[in-house]
Formats: C-alpha cells, structure tokens, sequence
C-alpha cells in the first residue's frame, strides 16, 4: 500500500513537472489566436503586454491638473479610489511583459517563451502553429 501510494505521488509530481508553460510577450495582446484553445487542453498560457505599462500611465495621467504638489495629490486619491494593493497588483503585471523579455533577452515580438526560456518562437500569433513549430524542434534534438 505504502509502494502504491509513493508511485502515485511520483506520477502526480512528474505530470506537473511535465506541464507545458508557454509565456507570450507581444505589443498587441489582441492579435494572439488559439489561447483558449491550448488552455482548454491543459497548457499553461500566460499573455504579457508590452504596452500595459504605458495605459497604466496614461490612466493616471488623465484628469491631473494644476502645480505639481495638486497634480500629487489627485494621482494620490486615483490610486486610494482604485486600492492601493490592486493598484501594486497592476503595476506589476504591467511591467512583467518587460520584465519577462529582459530575463529572455528578446530581440523581436511577438515572442512565444516555451518552458521558461527552453525555446522562443518569434513573429507567431497563433498559438498552435508555435506550438507546431516548438514540437518539431523538441523532436528532432
């Protein structure tokens, strides 16, 4: 009994570690196709902005009026009406498209990350046909 359930612990453990994770990193989020699809089959999408920072900034910005000291004080109140932890919590999803494509030192969007940095895929918005060709290479190393 012992036996069985170590081997099932082990499967469940490698069926995770197994989990195909595909990270997006594009200037156009609405031109990504096949997400749901994907998704729907068990893999790991994740889509990052690289324009959300800057709609975050021009939100902000909108309505900001008068001296500096004012124009703080209105961002201030912007960011208390929103909440303070949601705010953080866009702030950093904003710049994680960056952040992302710092860490994977890409040069050319849209790019399609496979499991962390294992392979990239560049100028691909559907989704399938990267995972296509993603398939192709992890075949033939």
């Amino acid at each position: 009994m012992t036996r069985l359930l170590i081997s099932v612990i082990i499967s469940c453990i490698s069926f995770q570690s197994d989990a195909l994770t595909l990270e997006v990193i594009t200037d156009q989020p609405g031109q990504i196709a096949q997400v749901a699809r994907l998704r729907k089959n068990g893999i790991n999408v994740h889509i990052y902005d690289l324009n959300a920072g800057k709609r975050i900034e021009q939100e902000l910005a909108q309505g900001l009026t008068g001296p500096d000291q004012h124009a703080r004080q209105q961002l201030k109140q912007h960011i208390a009406a929103i909440g303070r932890k949601q705010f953080e919590t866009r702030l950093q999803d904003a710049f994680r498209a960056l952040i992302q494509s710092v860490a994977y030192q890409l040069d050319r969007y849209p790019a399609v990350v496979f499991n962390q940095g294992e392979a990239v895929v560049y100028g691909v918005t559907d989704l399938t046909t990267a995972l296509g060709y993603y398939q192709r290479w992890k075949a033939g190393q």
